[in-house]
């Protein structure tokens, strides 16, 4: 799905309205979804990349809780950022 496209353009429309009726304790949960839902519409593959990027994320901000060093819990934002920036990269150029 093309951002420029009309099917783009009807998802956005759905996604805010669905927002806009959903109680706002599940606004979140409704967000996760759709972008879930809009990274599937692309291919399987992308989704899996998704997945493992969110894994990645929670791993090192898991691993930054219990560190008692700062110096550590540094060291782990760098490489888990710099991963991220990465396959930026990657899928950018």
């Amino acid at each position: 799905m093309l951002f420029n496209s009309w099917s783009f353009a009807l998802f956005g429309l759905l996604a805010v309205l669905v927002f806009a009726i959903v109680p706002p304790r599940y606004r979140a949960y409704w967000l996760i979804f759709s972008g879930v839902a809009f990274y599937a519409s692309a291919g399987p593959k992308y989704l899996v990349l998704m997945l493992a990027l969110t894994l990645v994320t929670y791993g090192a901000a898991r691993l930054m809780l219990v560190q008692r060093s700062e110096r550590r819990r540094m060291a782990i934002t760098v490489l888990a950022v710099s991963l991220l920036i990465g396959v930026l990269v990657y899928f950018k150029y």
